[in-house]
């Protein structure tokens, strides 16, 4: 019987999750988007940052600071996710994705944002990146 409960707790897990990005791709699709392209990028830490193409965060600018500092039980993923929801970016371009330790965190991204989701293979803006923060 306790598999059977297993079993059935994890397809209502699922569901629930199907439920929500589905949700949160309608929420996409139907607003129009306030910026063109938004960067990810996935340090060898595993940290994660929200850059425009010139390398400066803009997490705090889509979000705004007291939204940041109020909500303390957010993960960064949760906050970042809510940024690029509201964002609606025409491109979401990810850099050092094999650097993320919740890999599940990108598959939200890719099924939220279809069509919009690219990797980057290396660029300027990684290197920058990778550089600065292995001086950390």
């Amino acid at each position: 019987m306790l598999i059977i409960d297993k079993l059935v707790e994890k397809y209502m897990a699922e569901k629930e999750y199907d439920e929500f990005i589905k949700l949160l791709k309608y929420f996409v699709d139907m607003q129009e988007s306030k910026i063109n392209k938004v960067n990810i990028i996935i340090d060898e830490k595993g940290d994660i940052s929200l850059k425009d193409n010139k390398g400066s965060d803009i997490l705090m600018e889509l979000l705004g600071k007291d939204l940041i500092e109020e909500e303390e039980a957010l993960t960064k993923e949760d906050v970042i996710m809510s940024s690029l929801v509201t964002s609606s970016p025409k491109l979401v371009m990810i850099h050092g994705s094999n650097n993320i330790k919740n890999k599940e965190f990108l598959n939200t991204v890719e099924k939220v944002f279809t069509g919009r989701v690219k990797y980057c293979k290396g660029c300027k803006l990684c290197q920058y990146n990778l550089c600065c923060h292995n001086k950390k």
